[in-house]
């Protein structure tokens, strides 16, 4: 790591190196797990002023001292903004932009070598003709998605008394120098809510404060380079040098694994695996628990058999029977005297209903081994 921040350094002088807060929080989250942890983290990593960023590292600090030890051993002036650069016109702690590229390409990655890199070559070369095209049909100067957040941060600070004040927390805007004392405004190059308060207060365009970072002109810049085009593979003109073959394929136990291993403290996806901890393994070799059947040095035992269930749907019994009720169970009198009669009348019913079912069957029965005699 130390050599390839050195190279960076001797190509790329004026690059500056920021390291990801995502994967910051996720080898701090494996020593000092809890939300209050991962809540305090953040605030620190997103605060945009050296005042800010002091005061969340000390409720770290009053919160567990070793979390606090922790943090500043990984060189804040890397994953916080208020340390960021203000000419570079983002603000962002996460290198979400390379994960996106690299989810693009994850087809790519187990191909040879010259099949990968044409493929990286095709995508790039077609992700830089639809942003062409998706720039040439603004209608603004600046990009569509900018606009949005900017019409939302106007209607939130909209109203007939504006002032850069929230509570107690007071910030200076200095519109000629495009500037808050919150230093939002410059390290990410659009206005922030106190700049929009400010703007909207001197009835001016919020659009004309955006950096040309995020203008229709700079998109367009950015993908005026195009990829050269190559012959295919049918045309390659053959070397005279030895053919190169790929190194003996070794195959690993278990299936190889494609995508990212998450860690514990991200969102898991739509059909999360469930896990087997604080769960009794049963091997099904040996029928005994502590282990699995992988891992058995039992031997096989055969598992009781199991009851069969007699064919067909059980057959319906007398205590199943629903009751008839008479007209007479229907009415609920006061008097102990209708009562064991309605009581009775249902005996009766019972009875006949009985009877009924029982011839049915028995005349069923006859029918039957009538129509088999024929046969």
């Amino acid at each position: 790591m130390q050599g390839l921040l050195e190279a960076v350094k001797e190509v790329m002088p004026h690059a500056e190196h920021r390291q990801c807060a995502h994967h910051i929080c996720a080898n701090f989250y494996k020593h000092f797990s809890g939300e209050f942890y991962k809540t305090l983290f953040w605030q620190a990593a997103k605060s945009t002023t050296d005042q800010e960023f002091k005061n969340n590292m000390e409720k770290m600090k009053e919160l567990n001292n070793d979390a606090y030890d922790d943090l500043m051993k990984r060189n804040p002036k890397t994953w916080c903004r208020a340390y960021f650069e203000t000419d570079r016109a983002c603000e962002a702690v996460e290198n979400g932009i390379f994960e996106s590229f690299n989810s693009a390409i994850i087809g790519a990655r187990g191909k040879p070598l010259i099949t990968m890199l044409e493929e990286i070559r095709l995508h790039v070369m077609e992700r830089f003709d639809a942003m062409i095209r998706n720039t040439n049909s603004w209608k603004t100067i600046v990009a569509p998605n900018i606009i949005k957040k900017m019409r939302k941060w106007h209607k939130k600070m909209s109203g007939p008394l504006l002032e850069v004040r929230n509570g107690y927390e007071g910030y200076m805007v200095e519109l000629e120098g495009w500037a808050c004392t919150c230093r939002l405004w410059v390290l990410s190059g659009l206005p922030c809510v106190h700049a929009c308060a400010a703007i909207n207060h001197t009835d001016q365009n919020l659009l004309f404060y955006v950096s040309d970072w995020f203008k229709k002109e700079k998109y367009q810049l950015a993908h005026s380079t195009s990829i050269v085009p190559l012959k295919g593979s049918n045309l390659w003109v053959k070397t005279p040098y030895d053919k190169l073959f790929p190194p003996k394929e070794r195959r690993m136990p278990g299936r190889p694994s494609i995508k990212r291993k998450r860690n514990k403290n991200e969102k898991q996806t739509k059909y999360p695996t469930v896990s087997g901890k604080g769960k009794i393994k049963k091997c099904h070799n040996c029928l005994q628990e502590g282990h699995k059947a992988r891992t058995c040095k039992n031997e096989k035992v055969l598992p009781p058999p199991k009851e069969k269930k007699p064919p067909g749907r059980p057959k319906k019994t007398n205590s199943d029977e629903r009751p008839l009720r008479g007209p007479s169970a229907a009415k609920s009198g006061g008097r102990g005297g209708k009562d064991q009669q309605g009581q009775k009348v249902e005996e009766d019913h019972l009875q006949v209903q009985v009877v009924v079912e029982e011839e049915g069957h028995l005349l069923m029965k006859s029918l039957i081994h009538q129509w088999k005699m024929k046969l």
